[in-house]
């Protein structure tokens, strides 16, 4: 579950999500930008979805 979450949040390039390269040329968007704003959304990412994948999909300890 968290390579399928990882491989989905790739916001730090316009190559990694099809409608950022779209919007890249009409919004005159430059690469710096989607750095810029993409890796606070990342560091948002990984601090949610860490406990949540950890919650939903526990590593198999048990509680005796």
């Amino acid at each position: 579950m968290a390579v399928a979450i990882g491989g989905s949040s790739a916001f730090l390039t316009p190559v990694g999500q099809q409608s950022n390269t779209i919007v890249m040329g009409p919004a005159g968007y430059q690469f710096g930008d989607y750095f810029r704003l993409g890796f606070p959304l990342v560091i948002v990412i990984v601090t949610v979805s860490i406990p949540l994948i950890m919650w939903f999909w526990p590593l198999g300890i048990k509680d005796e």
